[in-house]
């Protein structure tokens, strides 16, 4: 873990960017050539239970990342699982060189 605020925080893959995604990860200034996709947590103590969302990070070969400043982050989800089912979605974004898009559609809405 690379940020001491974050409670709950599991790294779920490394994913090499395709080419398009390089060329998005450029041109916001990064040297970046990968994806991180990792699910943090964060406990409602009156609630008593944990709320997740799911982020994306670029990150360099070797995982290095800055966990402060993610490419893409979800809302807070309920359920863990709906925060797995929402990594796996972005891990598959992301082997389809798709994650600059997701970008670019999450800033048009």
């Amino acid at each position: 873990m690379q940020n001491p605020f974050y409670n709950d925080f599991y790294g779920k893959a490394l994913i090499p960017a395709g080419l398009g995604d390089i060329s998005f990860l450029g041109e916001l200034g990064t040297e970046a050539t990968h994806w991180f996709v990792a699910i943090e947590g964060r406990e409602l103590t009156k609630r008593k239970y944990h709320e997740w969302r799911v982020h994306i990070f670029a990150a360099d070969r070797y995982g290095h990342f800055n966990a402060n400043a993610p490419i893409f982050s979800t809302p807070y989800l309920n359920a863990f699982e709906e925060a797995m089912e929402e990594a796996r979605s972005f891990e598959e974004e992301a082997r389809n060189d798709k994650i600059s898009s997701l970008c670019l559609e999450e800033k048009i809405s």
